[in-house]
C-alpha cells in the first residue's frame, strides 16, 4: 500500500515540476512573461485553498482507494489539458486542474501514514519517505526533460503527454494494488470510540496549539519552496550562464538533496528535539539564498545544493501537524485539508511574487532576499512558541490550572479530545 501510495506521489511531483525546466520555449511560444508564468505555474496551489477542506472530508468519507485513483487520474488529465495550451487563460486553467486532484493525492498520503503505521517513530520516518515522493519526481523531471525527454519526443507538448501517461500507470498500479490490500490495521485511540460531527472537529482542530503553530510555519515554507521549485532552474542560469540543461541538472542536484534530508531529518529527532531541528534548517536556508543573492556566481551551485534542505521543511511541519493535539485518525484527512487551504497562500503566491521579482529592477536577487526574511520570521514564530511551551511546563499547576489562550497541554488537550469524542459517540448512541 505504501508502495503504490509513493508512486502516485512520485507521478504527482513529475507533473508539478514538468513546466519549469521547459519555461524558455513555453514563454517563447505562448508569448507571457516570467511574471505571467509564474501566475499560471501557482494556479493549482490558489485553488488548493478553496479545495482542499472539502477534499479532506471526502478522503475521510470514501476511503483512500477510490480518492488516490481519482486525484492521480486528473492529474494526469492537467497535463494533458496544459500540452493543449495556446495562451495564458487556457494554461492556468489546465494547471488549476491540479488544484481539484492534487488534494485528493496530498492528503490521502498522510492519511494512509497515520492509519498503517501505529508508532511514533515508525510515522515520523513514514512522512520522511512519503514527502520524499514529490521531490523525486521533480528531480526526474529536471534531470530527464532538457537531456532526454525534450530531444526524444521533439516538444514541450509531447513531453507533458508523456508524463500524463506516467500518471495514468502510477493509478492503475493504485488500484490493482488497493483492491488486494482490502484489509487495514484497526485505527488505535480515541478515533474509534465514536463518530464526531464535521463541524465539532474543525472546532477542536483550531483550538489546537500545534495545528495552528503548523499551519503558520506551513504558509512560510510554501512560499519558499514552492516559489525555489518553480524559479531555481532559471535563477542559476541567470545568475552563473549555465546552459539551461546545466542548470536544471544542479537544480535537480538540489532536489536529490532534499530527499536525502527527508528521508534522514524526521525520523532521527525525537519531538522534543524537532523545534530544534526546524531551526537549523530554516538558518541554513537563509545563509544559502543570501549567499547566492549577493555573493559571486562561483557560490550558487553550492548554495542551490544547500537548498535542499527547503525539503525537510515540509516533512518536519508535517509531523508536526500529524502529532498536534486533538488530530486523530478519524479526522486527519479534514485536518490536512485545513491545513493545505491555508498553507497554499503561500504555495500560491511564491512561484508569482518570484516571478514578479525577476521581471523587476531586483531580480531574483530581490526574491532570495525577501525569501530569506520570511524564513527569519518563521524562525521568530517557532522561538515564540517554544518560549510559551517552556512557560507552561515551568507554570505551577499548569497541567490543570487555566491556561493561556495559545498554550494548550498535552494532557489537558488529550483529555478534552477524549471528552469530546465521548460526548459525541453517547449523544448518538454508539
Amino acid at each position: 500500500m505504501f508502495g503504490a501510495m509513493y508512486a502516485v506521489y512520485f507521478a504527482f511531483g513529475v507533473i508539478l515540476l514538468a513546466i519549469p525546466p521547459m519555461a524558455g520555449d513555453v514563454r517563447a511560444e505562448l508569448g507571457i512573461s516570467r511574471g505571467m508564468l509564474g501566475f499560471a505555474l501557482g494556479a493549482w496551489a490558489l485553488l488548493y485553498i478553496v479545495t482542499a477542506p472539502p477534499a479532506g472530508q471526502i478522503i475521510d468519507r470514501i476511503g483512500l482507494r477510490r480518492s488516490l485513483a481519482a486525484g492521480s487520474l486528473l492529474i494526469a488529465a492537467s497535463a494533458a489539458l496544459q500540452s493543449t495550451a495556446q495562451g495564458l487563460a487556457m494554461l492556468w486553467l489546465a494547471i488549476g486542474v491540479i488544484g481539484v486532484g492534487g488534494p485528493m493525492v496530498s492528503l490521502s498520503a498522510p492519511k494512509l501514514v497515520a492509519t498503517w503505521f501505529g508508532d511514533p517513530r515508525e510515522r515520523a520516518l513514514a512522512v520522511g519517505f512519503y514527502t520524499s515522493a514529490p521531490a523525486l519526481g521533480g528531480a526526474f523531471a529536471l534531470a530527464l526533460t532538457n537531456s532526454v525527454l525534450l530531444p526524444a519526443l521533439g516538444g514541450w507538448r509531447s513531453v507533458l503527454l508523456f508524463e500524463a501517461g506516467i500518471n495514468i500507470v502510477a493509478a492503475v498500479v493504485w488500484i490493482v494494488i488497493s483492491g488486494v490490500a482490502r484489509h487495514q490495521p484497526a485505527a488505535a485511540g480515541p478515533s474509534d470510540i465514536g463518530w464526531v460531527p464535521p463541524k465539532q472537529h474543525v472546532k477542536l482542530l483550531f483550538t489546537s496549539r500545534g495545528v495552528r503553530l503548523a499551519m503558520v510555519l506551513g504558509i512560510g515554507t510554501f512560499f519558499v519552496t514552492q516559489g525555489l521549485s518553480a524559479w531555481l532552474p532559471s535563477m542559476l542560469q541567470e545568475h552563473t550562464g549555465l546552459s539551461v540543461g546545466a542548470a536544471a541538472n544542479w537544480a535537480a542536484a538540489s532536489m536529490a538533496v532534499g530527499i536525502l534530508t527527508r528521508l534522514v531529518l524526521p525520523g532521527l529527532v525525537s519531538s522534543e528535539r524537532r523545534s530544534m531541528m526546524l531551526h537549523v534548517v530554516m538558518i541554513v536556508l537563509v545563509i544559502a539564498m543570501l549567499a547566492m543573492a549577493v555573493g559571486p556566481p562561483a557560490v550558487d551551485v553550492t548554495a542551490a545544493l544547500a537548498l535542499g534542505f527547503r525539503s525537510a521543511l515540509n516533512a518536519l511541519v508535517i509531523v508536526v501537524l500529524m502529532e498536534a493535539d486533538h488530530v486523530t485518525t478519524a479526522n486527519i484527512g479534514l485536518a490536512y485539508g485545513l491545513w493545505f487551504s491555508a498553507v497554499q497562500i503561500g504555495g500560491g503566491l511564491g512561484p508569482q511574487v518570484v516571478g514578479v521579482f525577476g521581471d523587476s529592477r531586483f531580480g531574483f536577487p530581490g526574491a532570495l532576499v525577501a525569501m530569506s526574511v520570511m524564513l527569519v520570521a518563521m524562525v521568530a514564530v517557532l522561538f515564540n512558541d517554544d518560549r510559551r511551551r517552556r512557560w507552561r511546563i515551568a507554570m505551577p499547576g499548569a497541567e490543570t490550572g487555566p491556561l493561556p489562550p495559545d498554550v494548550s497541554g498535552t494532557a489537558h488537550s488529550a483529555a478534552i479530545n477524549s471528552a469530546a469524542i465521548n460526548s459525541a459517540g453517547s449523544r448518538d448512541g454508539l
